[in-house]
Formats: C-alpha cells, structure tokens, sequence
C-alpha cells in the first residue's frame, strides 16, 4: 500500500510517494529532490534507488535504467536536452563506462569503449563531415592504433599519439600519391618515403614534412656558357640542387628543355608600337626570343657535307591532307605532285622552312610544343625527361635552321624613317621634320628583304641548313605536374655561343 512521506524538519529532505518498508522507502516511488532540479520516479531498495528507474532533470534532460545502491549503474540510456547528444550504454557511479553508443547532436557518431565519460579503448568514431576512424583511443582521443578514412577519399593506417598522427603510418592520397614512413604532429617526420602522383620519388629523412635535403633550383654540369660549331648536335646535363648547391636524390621529376635566339634590338609591330610578345628575360647580358630546338635521332646524322640524313622525309602541305585522301600509286603517276629530289638526294618540301606551334595533350605536362622542319624534313621536337638520382641528360640536342619572319625591328625603323625624311612633307598640319609610315611603306621594306633573303638562301644553301651564328639560350624548366610538394624548382639557362660553320680544306686527292 502506498505510504506518503513527509519531513517537515528544519532542513528539507524533499518528498517522497511511493512504497516503504518498515518507514524506508522501498517498492516503487516517486521522490522530488529539495532544489526541485531532479525528480526520481522508479524503484527503490532499503531507502536508496536501485533496478529501474528514471532521473528526470529540470531542463528536461533525463536518464533512464538501471540503479544500484543509490547510483547510476548499469545499462541505460541519457538524453541531454542543450547539447542534443544521447548515449546508451553502461554506466558505472554515474559515469559512461563500459561500451556504448554515443550520438551527438552536430550529427556524429561514437560507439565503442568508455571510461569516466571519455572514449576510450576500441571504437569507431564517424562524424557528420564524412570522416570515419576505427581504432584505439585514449582519453577521449584517437590514440594507439588505428585507420582514419577522410571525406575526401584519403586513407591513413598506422599510430596515433593524443589525436595526431605520430609514430609509423601510411597515407594514401585520394590522387594516388603514398607516403609511408615516420609522422610527428600531423606531419612526415624522420625517416620515410614517397611516391608523388605527379611521378616523383623521394625517399630520405623528413622534417616537419618537408625533405630534409630539398631541391631549390636546377643546375648545369659545369659552366653555363659553351661554345658549338654550327650543325653540331650538343648535350645539356642539368642536376637538382638545393638552395647550398648541394645534388639531390629526386626521381622522377619531369624536365622541358626550350631554346631562345638572341634578340639586339627592341622589336615593333606592324603600327609601330613596340612587342614585347614572346621575349624571354635571361641572366646574361641580353634578351632572347623562342627559337626552335630538336633533336638528332641516333640514325639521323650530319654528314660530312653538313647535310642531314634522316631516314626518311616528310613532306609538309598546306591542305594538311589525310592519309586515305591522298592520292593513291596510280594517281601520283598522273598528277606528279610530289617534289622532285635535290642533287644531294634531298627531297624538298612544298613550302619554305617555318615554326609551327603545335597543341599537345598528351605531353606530362606540356601544354604546347614547338616543331621545325628544316629542308622538307620534320625534326622531333625535344622530348620532356625525368631526373634520376638527381640527374638528367637531354642528348644530342640541335639548333636547326629557322626561316621565321619576326617583327620590325629597329634597324628596319631607321631605314623607314631616313627614306621617308627624303620625300614629301606630310599633309593637314602635320608638324615640321615629322614622318608619318604607312602600311605600304612597312609592306615594301618587308618585301625588298624577302626577295633578297630568297636570293641568299639561293647562292647560300648550305648556309641554310643550319641556325646563323649568333648567341643563343638554352632553358630548363621543372614542368612536374602537380608541382611535387606544392614548389616548383627554379630554371636553369646555359649561354650557347654559336660559331660560323669552318670550310673544311681540300685535300690533295681533293684537288685531283
């Protein structure tokens, strides 16, 4: 029978309806504590709450299972009305202990093993940005061992130390890129290795995720000033150094090798304002502008005659004809379209030596190239390398003859302005001593030139086939993509001085 309870002391006790047992609250009672902040409705045994029972708060958070002797102990449930997080689970004193479930009301995810309120042991941790771990944790933290899947794909499996990974571990790029070694704070630390998903290997100590011997800059074997005969095929060894001028060990970074031609004067367009489109800056004593470079294949030697002898010649045409809209054997015979062979048993091609600027998607990296064809025949542009403990050759490297037309120059200014001077006064106030160039001018001085370099390309075909002696720039760059590491190595230039092509002297048997 249910008894009512009342303490009307001068300290409060609360009050209490529900069974009793020799005037000790005993069955099934509801009992509202003096600060009115708890109510307990639920069983009670010898005057204290034990077996199931409910613990409501005042805010309206609750919990709800199992007491023993007067505590929360057992398996049960607790809801938390401003934070929106609920566990269910064991509990021991009050505490989260044992395994449970928690969920958070930011919409993670914990269920796994608890002490004194904290994760602890083994677990699985997912949270609301995607993240998921499984592994041991330590005082609420990711701690021992344990794999980490990130949102973004990424994968880590090794130690952590106090939510950081620390100690051996593996990470796995969403990119492809793997790094397996030694962390410290989040971070490759100590001894470790890498493969880079833009091809690059390092392997070596780390410190604070940066190798501890790291490439700053590329760097020529030797002097960056050489000196060839025309027609001569040359080699550029370039090495990664750091930023003392030490030689790395990186693998497989991706180099692009480029030439320029140097460049005497300020360049102008066609309406007289100067171009400064295409000028390269160089850390010599001059600027450059780009200039064809190739390479001889290893059955494509000059001969003694300085003419070169591909295997076999490729003829260019403006109509870019396909190969099954080409005429056919019977066909040929007719039409005779194709050039008759030169003397030396060259075959010409149907338009003049030129540059063409060629787009390329399939390059590593190399969003254009640069072709030449020299004589009919099309040189291979110089193919991008990768370093090699460091290290990189780029072989038998060749400056072929280039007939490009580049802008006025200003040497051709002054011829304009002293044959323009001489003339006709210009007209509707233009002022005194002033020289007005029209198109037509510029037309006739580019057509005058044309005719006569036609003229010298005639009586000079050697000369021709073979860049003009001059000074030249050869450039270098890390086109690594992505950048390894975020960092791009600086380029390298070397200086190459270009010498007039000897006349070899005749031999008696010769003169004979």
């Amino acid at each position: 029978m249910a008894t009512v309870v009342t303490n009307t002391t001068a300290k409060a006790i609360g009050s209490y309806v529900g069974e009793t047992k020799k005037q000790i609250r005993d069955g099934f009672g509801v009992y509202n504590y003096p600060n009115k902040f708890f109510r307990y409705e639920g069983e009670w045994r010898e005057g204290k709450k034990h077996g199931h029972g409910r613990l409501i708060m005042a805010d309206g958070s609750f919990y709800e299972g199992s007491f023993e002797n007067g505590e929360i102990t057992g398996h049960g449930y607790r809801a938390w009305v401003h934070t929106k997080n609920s566990y269910t689970g064991q509990f021991e004193r009050g505490e989260q202990c044992g395994v449970g479930v928690m969920v958070y009301g930011n919409g993670d995810k914990y269920e796994g093993g608890w002490q004194n309120n904290k994760r602890e042991g083994e677990g699985e941790l997912n949270e609301a940005n995607g993240n998921i771990y499984k592994g041991s944790f330590y005082q609420h933290k990711k701690h021992g061992r344990g794999y980490q899947l990130y949102s973004n794909g990424d994968q880590y499996e090794g130690e952590w130390v106090r939510g950081m990974k620390q100690g051996h571990g593996t990470m796995k790029y969403n990119d492809g890129t793997i790094y397996d070694g030694q962390w410290r704070d989040d971070t490759f630390n100590g001894q470790g290795s890498i493969v880079h998903i833009s091809g690059v290997l390092y392997e070596g100590i780390w410190i604070a995720g940066r190798p501890a011997v790291e490439a700053f800059t590329l760097a020529l074997d030797g002097s960056n000033v050489i000196e060839i005969e025309q027609g001569k095929p040359f080699n550029i060894e370039i090495f990664c150094h750091t930023v003392d001028g030490e030689i790395t060990q990186d693998d497989g970074r991706l180099l692009q090798i480029t030439a320029g031609v140097k460049v005497s004067n300020k360049r102008f367009s066609i309406d007289g304002k100067q171009n400064e489109q295409d000028i390269i800056s160089t850390p010599f004593d001059f600027d450059a502008e780009p200039y064809p470079l190739t390479e001889i294949p290893a059955d494509c030697e000059p001969s003694l005659n300085g003419r070169l002898e591909p295997p076999s010649p490729i003829i260019e045409n403006d109509d870019r004809t396909s190969e099954q809209d080409r005429p056919g054997p019977d066909d040929q015979a007719k039409t005779r379209t194709s050039p008759p062979p030169t003397a030396g048993g060259h075959m010409t091609s149907s338009r003049p030596d030129s540059v063409h600027l060629a787009s390329s998607t399939d390059g590593e990296g190399i969003s254009e190239v640069i072709t030449s064809s020299s004589q009919g025949f099309l040189f291979p542009i110089v193919p991008a390398i990768r370093t090699v403990n460091g290290r990189a050759t780029f072989e038998n490297t060749f400056l072929p003859a280039c007939s490009r037309s580049y802008s006025t120059t200003f040497e051709d200014r002054e011829v304009l302005d002293g044959r323009t001077s001489q003339g006709q006064k210009s007209k509707r106030g233009s002022k005194k001593g002033s020289v007005q160039h029209s198109a037509t001018d510029l037309a006739e001085l580019k057509e005058g030139r044309r005719r006569k370099d036609k003229k010298d390309e005639k009586n000079n075909d050697d000369k021709a086939r073979f860049c003009k002696p001059g000074d030249y720039v050869i450039i270098v760059k890390d086109v690594t993509s992505p950048p390894f590491l975020g960092t791009t190595l600086q380029p390298a230039y070397c200086h190459v001085k270009v010498n007039a092509k000897q006349k070899r002297a005749k031999s008696k048997i010769d003169k004979r």
